[in-house]
């Protein structure tokens, strides 16, 4: 019980004094000169609706020039991967069973797509280590459909940066 009176009784009073302040005080009048304003002439709004289609318009315009600009630099690219996989043992991991058997493995060759554009002339292209980074053959398509044989000149995992080379 004492805690609470203890509680409210400052709650109260800092209310109090709170209320007495807000309605005391006035505001400060601050002089307006009337002759510094000027109004501008009226002129005839267009509607919400014409300028959202204009903007609209514009960025569609803006997008289709950049499409078109940047299409032919993109290539499809068609990569072959050589996996090994284990076979699945029936006895787990032991290291008892494995002593007589083996890790057995097979491989398999493993296609897979991706895209890059085109950034020099002379044929490098950029791409995503992911698509061609433990490939064996790599296929560039360009968009006109011709096929190139493409060698991997270097990637970054951290990056996920792979640069292909095509001659052509």
């Amino acid at each position: 019980m004492a805690i609470g009176l203890m509680l409210l009784v400052p709650l109260v009073g800092g209310g109090l004094i709170g209320y007495n302040l807000g309605h005391t005080s006035t505001p400060a009048e601050i002089p307006v000169n009337e002759a510094s304003y000027e109004t501008a002439p009226f002129q005839e709004s267009r509607s919400r609706d014409s300028v959202s289609a204009e903007v609209s318009q514009s960025r569609r315009n803006a997008i289709t020039r950049t499409v078109a600009d940047a299409s032919p630099a993109v290539v499809g690219i068609t990569v072959t991967e050589v996996r090994q996989y284990r076979y699945r043992n029936p006895w787990g991991d032991d290291p008892f069973f494995r002593q007589f058997f083996g890790d057995q493995t097979y491989t398999q060759r493993v296609q897979g797509l991706g895209s890059g554009f085109l950034i020099s002339a002379d044929g490098y292209i950029l791409t995503n280590d992911h698509v061609a980074g433990n490939a064996k053959e790599i296929t560039v398509t360009l968009t006109n459909a011709e096929k190139y044989k493409a060698d991997l000149v270097g990637t970054d995992m951290i990056s996920d940066i792979a640069l292909l080379k095509i001659d052509g």
